[in-house]
């Protein structure tokens, strides 16, 4: 036991000719050194945890195991992003070790994504900026951290980080969404502001070639619109083949103008107005048949799945009831009123699978869920 005080300094400094005469005298890569708390620890994890990325290098070369674990179940990987040590983070990631969190499920990177939109403190985002330093990718079949971020409504602080460290303003979601139209779907002002300036561009389409603004003022979302006009984005409602979307831009740039004078005063002074908050039972829901009959399909997919119960117990509407509704979904064209209620049953039912289908429809789930949401709130 005497040569593992000499073989602890040696990991700890970065001594690599002592490391290497143990080695060559039959030191096991995979050996465990005792600490000062009366457990033991590997001497990668030892190297790991001190910055030593020469000694890492070493240990691995001799056939040290990149993902040994401490008794705690503490790797070198772990140790090494806790401490933020980026050049022994790349090695680890050069060398196979997987970018899964501990439930081996999601990337490393998609973790702290969350972790930094959920709290964004310093702590988180420095996390996430030794993540992104070491060059840790997300999974396949995940999407890009930027689009992450927008669709957990990060704070701009999170996307900043991200587009400073090489994400794409411009990025797009599975199923072709640009991330700036993600954030304007979302009513995310600060987003669409932080993806503009770093260069998103404001005029991108989704597969049905509306842009940004034009997904904003489909919503009322006045405040998106008001930044994307401040960044230059063209006025136009103007769908390629004619079709003019939503209301006219005139009232909400008015409306968009004047809340730009309430966020950024000028000499005159502007008070806000006093505003009654009313909640509605009964919505008028304006679209095609096509978007009916997605909610409809919606609905019946996920009381198929869950069964009669389950809308039963979250609203206490038989079964009968639930069909019916499904019914008319099927039928409407154009204009359709429902209660409160009946929007809150395709919320949840495309809340529901959204968790369960593939990326593309998974993602048209989710936006869904966010609209009603957003308007249930009104």
């Amino acid at each position: 036991m005497e040569r593992w005080p000499v073989l602890i300094r040696a990991a700890t400094v970065g001594d690599l000719d002592t490391l290497r005469t143990a080695l060559d005298q039959g030191v096991d890569p995979n050996g465990t050194v005792p600490t000062a708390f009366g457990y033991t620890d590997p001497l990668l994890v030892t190297a790991a945890a001190h910055g030593q990325v020469e000694v890492v290098r070493l240990l691995l070369d001799a056939g040290a195991s990149p993902t040994i674990q401490t008794d705690s179940g503490r790797t070198p990987m772990k140790v090494a992003l806790e401490r933020r040590h980026v050049p022994v983070a790349k090695e680890l990631l050069a060398r196979g070790v997987p970018p899964l969190d501990s439930g081996g499920k999601d990337s490393l990177l998609r973790g702290a994504v969350r972790a930094a939109s959920e709290d964004p403190h310093t702590s988180t985002l420095a996390h996430l900026e030794t993540l992104l330093e070491a060059g840790m990718p997300v999974l396949d079949g995940e999407e890009s951290a930027v689009v992450q971020a927008v669709e957990q409504r990060a704070v701009p602080a999170v996307l900043r980080v991200l587009l400073r460290h090489g994400g794409s303003p411009d990025d797009r979601r599975a199923d072709g969404v640009p991330v700036l139209t993600l954030a304007a779907i979302r009513d995310d002002p600060a987003a669409v502001d932080a993806l503009l300036a770093h260069g998103a561009d404001p005029e991108a389409t989704d597969p049905t070639g509306r842009t940004a603004l034009m997904r904003a003022a489909e919503r009322g979302a006045s405040d998106v619109v008001a930044v994307l006009l401040a960044h230059g984005a063209k006025p136009s409602l103007a769908l390629p083949d004619g079709r003019i979307v939503a209301e006219p831009l005139g009232s909400l740039r008015q409306h968009a103008s004047y809340r730009m004078r309430t966020l950024f005063p000028a000499d005159t002074e502007t008070a806000e107005p006093a505003v009654m908050s009313v909640f509605p039972t009964a919505y008028v829901v304006r679209g095609s048949a096509e978007l009916f009959a997605e909610w409809a399909s919606t609905v019946r997919s996920a009381g198929e799945d869950r069964g009669d119960v389950w809308f039963e117990n979250l609203f206490s509407w038989p079964a009968d009831d639930v069909a019916d509704l499904v019914q008319r979904l099927s039928r409407a064209e154009g204009v359709l009123t429902v209660s409160s209620d009946e929007l809150a049953i395709v919320r949840d039912a495309a809340s529901y699978l959204a968790d369960r289908n593939g990326p593309e429809r998974a993602a048209a789930h989710r936006d869904l869920h966010e609209d009603l949401t957003r308007q249930l709130r009104r």
